[in-house]
């Protein structure tokens, strides 16, 4: 993922970040990224974060003085930065004190890249239900095909609007949008329809920031 635009903390501003918030690591000399959690900090001199998951996979690399690579999302937005493990503490709680960042990237995450994805979904499209399977996302719309069943033919036309209910990767409810279709496309039995979101709710729009941002950063 390439970050632009180095903000540069200075001795009296805050990072943009909440606590709870959904942190990705790497690690010097572990070849895969983990996953933690912020919890606190101390401004300009240490943040808080809870042991990654799988620590026991990387814990021979958890120890003060290692470099780690931190990423997140904060209001649709991308934020990195370098840091050293400064210490692990098990008692009376299990967290992991780093070094508070003198440096921060942001990026505005993409409104458009698409992401290659197989989500199963279904569409509400006036009085049916077709299940349907979404294979690129991104913030302004999706493509999704299915096939076209003699039996019961489903036309969708351009302009059509309908619900789109669809649960992503990693996010256990499902999310459910109003779209309109801007393109259609088939092939033999196979129907690919692109949409454009018109009316979904922030928890929507988070969700999807989150599971966007998290596709890209491995």
């Amino acid at each position: 993922m390439e970050l632009d635009d180095i903000m540069e903390i200075d001795q009296t501003s805050n990072i943009a970040i909440e606590i709870g918030s959904k942190l990705f690591v790497n690690i010097d000399g572990v070849d895969f990224t983990v996953n933690s959690i912020f919890v606190g900090m101390r401004v300009n001199e240490y943040m808080i974060i809870t042991p990654p998951a799988r620590f026991s996979n990387v814990k021979s690399k958890m120890y003060p003085g290692n470099s780690i690579l931190v990423k997140y999302l904060y209001d649709g937005t991308v934020y990195a930065f370098q840091s050293e493990i400064i210490e692990l503490i098990f008692e009376p709680i299990n967290i992991v004190a780093i070094q508070y960042p003198r440096l921060v990237q942001r990026q505005e995450l993409r409104e458009t890249k698409r992401s290659p994805c197989v989500i199963p979904a279904r569409a509400e499209i006036r009085t049916w239900e077709v299940p349907v399977v979404v294979f690129d996302i991104n913030k302004k719309g999706c493509r999704f095909k299915f096939q076209e069943n003699r039996e019961k033919t489903i036309r969708f036309n351009l302009k059509d609007a309908f619900t789109l209910h669809f649960k992503l990767p990693g996010i256990s409810e499902e999310l459910s949008a109003r779209v309109r279709v801007k393109n259609i496309q088939r092939q033999s039995k196979q129907v690919e329809i692109g949409v454009v979101y018109e009316a979904v709710q922030s928890t929507f729009l988070k969700r999807l920031e989150q599971y966007l941002f998290s596709v890209d950063v491995f």
